[in-house]
């Protein structure tokens, strides 16, 4: 999804119209439907300004993933997960549940 496609399903998501989110950003209607089409890009300015309107996640926005080693070594462990047999998945899910019980009952 590009970032114009972003801004048009959020303005969309909060009820206006290119014309009341281009006033309410202090730009033309044109330049605004130039955003969403791809055509024109906002400066930094009109992008704060747009978050702001928005109530937007600058993240989302500007289709910013934030990938972390973790979410790596995370996204490998569910993959072998995925990859075992029924038994096994269901040796693991026990073990899992058996760990959680203990933890979660504090110390006594």
């Amino acid at each position: 999804m590009t970032f114009g496609e972003r801004l048009r399903e959020a303005r969309l998501q909060n009820g206006l119209t290119q014309e009341q989110l281009a006033q309410q950003i202090g730009v033309a209607k044109s330049t605004l439907t130039g955003y969403e089409k791809g055509n024109r890009e906002p400066d930094v300015f009109k992008i704060k300004r747009i978050l702001e309107v928005l109530c937007l996640d600058s993240d989302y926005l500007l289709g910013v993933s934030r990938k972390t080693q973790e979410d790596d070594v995370s996204a490998q462990t569910h993959e072998k997960y995925l990859q075992l047999n029924d038994e096994s998945r269901k040796i693991v899910d026990s073990l899992i549940e058996h760990l959680f019980k203990m933890q979660t009952k504090g110390p006594r």
